[in-house]
């Protein structure tokens, strides 16, 4: 009984080393037949590429640096709808919604936060205020994914920041996560679309 059920696991064991090799030798194989920057194309897709790029002229803002945080945040799902109720591309708050859009002078319904130009340009308006708030884009990303009160306090703590001004480290793993998913992010979007 005992060799048995050492040899079943034995054998689960090494069926899931074989499809994980199989998985990497498809994506190689993928990689070489339509060419490595139509596989990142794929795995990093760029859509409302007008919206973005419209918004981020308007906000003098980088347009790689925005569509990288529209893929970490939705995934370019306009429906999208986090657990905490953050809602569509840029992953907005109703309550942080209708705030900027009382600064644009844009009447608000929660519904809007699912309109991708509404949306994108919430969202521009909020990466510009946080910018000029911290002028550190990392701590800027700290900011959009933790808020600025948050950070305004790690800032202020010489444990997470020597200078007051930017984080040496980030106390929430989370928010690291993310900070480093947007510029792995952002690297690659200014690479393959050659945006600013």
């Amino acid at each position: 009984m005992y060799y048995n059920k050492k040899n079943k696991n034995k054998t689960k064991r090494n069926l899931k080393i074989a499809i994980i090799v199989l998985l990497v030798l498809a994506v190689l194989a993928a990689a070489a037949y339509f060419g490595y920057p139509q596989l990142q194309k794929y795995l990093y897709p760029l859509k409302y590429e007008e919206e973005i790029l419209n918004e981020t002229a308007n906000f003098d803002l980088s347009s790689a640096l925005i569509a990288a945080m529209i893929y970490t945040e939705s995934g370019f799902d306009e429906d999208s709808e986090s657990a905490a109720g953050a809602v569509g591309l840029m992953q907005i708050m109703p309550d942080s919604g209708e705030w900027i859009a009382g600064k644009l002078g844009i009447e608000f319904k929660d519904s809007m936060l699912k309109d991708p130009d509404t949306n994108i340009k919430l969202g521009c308006w909020y990466v510009s205020y946080l910018l000029d708030r911290f002028s550190d884009t990392e701590t800027m990303l700290a900011a959009y994914n933790a808020g600025p009160n948050k950070v305004a306090d790690w800032l202020s703590d010489v444990s997470y920041s020597s200078d007051g001004k930017t984080l040496n480290s980030i106390p929430y793993g989370e928010t690291e996560k993310y900070v480093e998913k947007v510029q792995g992010a952002y690297d690659v979007y200014k690479k393959i679309y050659d945006l600013s």
